[in-house]
């Protein structure tokens, strides 16, 4: 499971509540527009928030408020900047996993690897550690699970 810090909890608070301005302890819609603002602002004459930045609002919310109150709590916060998380981790593993498969064959191959490392015998032994099928390939399956047994 995700855990944040200390430190990163408190900054996710102190986040939370900048964007509560009425101080009520959920996100309104208004709240969230209101904080994406300043993030849309630069676009030359837009006069602030497009209807597309609108609707980005009104998708965030509804990403985000599971209890579907039109509110965004704290706790609904913190899971929706947690899912987020784990979304781009998982999106750095496949980057990584994309980089090791150099054929584009959608495994990781001992060839990809001495192609990488310059040593076959490296590369076997590291095709040893993730291929839980022993099919002489890592799977993308198999590099997941590698990568979070690993962190």
């Amino acid at each position: 499971a995700q855990e944040l810090s200390g430190p990163e909890l408190t900054q996710l608070r102190d986040v939370f509540r900048e964007i509560d301005t009425d101080g009520s302890g959920t996100i309104s819609t208004a709240e969230l527009r209101r904080a994406l603002e300043p993030h849309v602002a630069h676009r030359a004459d837009s006069g602030g928030l497009e209807a597309g930045d609108r609707d980005a609002a009104q998708s965030l919310m509804e990403a985000a408020d599971v209890s579907g109150d039109q509110q965004i709590d704290y706790r609904e916060f913190i899971a929706a900047t947690m899912q987020r998380q784990l979304y781009l981790r998982e999106e750095n593993v496949r980057k990584v996993f994309e980089h090791l498969d150099v054929d584009d064959s959608g495994d990781i191959s001992v060839e990809n690897l001495v192609a990488l490392t310059g040593s076959k015998k490296k590369a076997e032994e590291l095709i040893g550690e993730g291929d839980l099928d022993h099919s002489k390939t890592i799977s993308y399956e198999e590099f997941k699970k590698l990568m979070h047994t690993a962190s």
